[in-house]
């Protein structure tokens, strides 16, 4: 039923933002001042967890997670294009030998096209461990956690969003190269694709080489507003349900060489919740950013599978000239692109 309600609340926002379009003929830099012609550079400190939890019969649990989640990000935008870079560096991360170690490493880039942002990353984690070891502490004795180090997944995502009102800025929701002036609300309708790989190479008293593949197709339908407090301060949020597929396939032998295969495909259901509170001045920025997205199906014997996502982050960010190397190659690039980059 709360998704039917938000459905219906984001549809009449739609409606609205499209009527208000034709009504006001206000200009967009009323509502919006660009930094884009100058380079920006961040960088993020965060707190991200990326957790797989299987749901059983009889309140069994699964919940896998990575032991360290204290990430660095580095990332630079110029313009319509930008480009990040995440690790986990041991600085960071204290390290807990109870729950083994994780490391991990992201690469993404995005494009942004006037109301389109197109947006890629790549993900690679190794070292797991069970986080609701305590659920079943009587059977694991003087064992503090359930750990599985040689248990890796690689991820690969694509997203799209479209944004519905011309005079809200999303490159504005954690600073960057716009600042929203004015206070305005938009409707966010984005396409996310992601593929999952998880793969545990070594064998264990039954089953070896398993691999699990999950491509992910969702319809993310958030609700965003940004709050202009002050000339230079600005809250904003979005949330929203999700609605898609999962097409799933595990392959594995077991001690007789024999291969166990499991696949299909089913309907996820999910939310996803975010706010940014940010301060912006002409030459950096910062604020602090968190966010929960969770989306989950049924699989065989399994009452549900859930993927949940959080993070909490703090970045800082300084807006430089660009060097001129950077502007004419981005200047060639959007004279030479056939489609409108500007």
């Amino acid at each position: 039923m709360r998704y039917i309600i938000i459905i219906l609340a984001c549809s009449i926002s739609f409606a609205f933002a499209q009527d208000s379009t034709k009504r006001v003929s206000k200009k967009r830099t009323d509502y919006i001042l660009s930094y884009d012609s100058l380079l920006h550079i961040d960088t993020w400190y965060s707190t991200k967890q990326t957790e797989l939890r299987l749901f059983y019969p009889d309140r069994f649990r699964i919940f896998l997670a990575p032991s360290e989640i204290n990430n660095m990000h580095l990332g630079i935008s110029y313009r319509f294009v930008d480009a990040g870079i995440s690790f986990t560096p041991g600085l960071i991360n204290p390290g807990n030998p109870a729950k083994g170690e994780t490391s991990r490493f992201s690469l993404g880039a995005g494009v942004n096209l006037k109301r389109w942002y197109l947006s890629g990353e790549h993900t690679r984690m190794k070292g797991f461990y069970m986080r609701n070891s305590n659920d079943y502490r009587t059977q694991l004795g003087n064992i503090k956690y359930i750990t599985f180090p040689d248990l890796e997944s690689t991820t690969t995502q694509l997203l799209i969003r479209y944004n519905v009102n011309r005079n809200f800025s999303t490159a504005a929701l954690k600073g960057g190269t716009e600042v929203q002036k004015k206070s305005a609300i938009s409707f966010l309708p984005s396409l996310l694709f992601a593929n999952y790989r998880l793969r545990n190479a070594v064998a264990d008293s039954s089953i070896s080489n398993s691999i699990t593949r999950s491509t992910d197709i969702n319809l993310l339908l958030p609700l965003s507003a940004t709050w202009v407090i002050t000339p230079k301060w600005y809250l904003s949020g979005s949330a929203g349900p999700s609605i898609g597929a999962d097409f799933f396939k595990s392959d594995s032998y077991n001690t007789n060489n024999q291969l166990v295969l499991l696949k299909g495909t089913r309907l996820t259901t999910g939310y996803l919740v975010q706010t940014s509170l940010g301060y912006n001045g002409q030459y950096y920025y910062y604020g602090i950013d968190a966010m929960i997205r969770s989306y989950a199906h049924q699989i065989e014997e399994i009452d549900k599978m859930e993927k949940y996502f959080y993070s909490i982050q703090v970045y800082l960010g300084i807006r430089i000239r660009a060097p001129k190397f950077l502007r004419k190659s981005v200047d060639w690039v959007s004279k030479t692109s056939p489609v409108a980059l500007e």
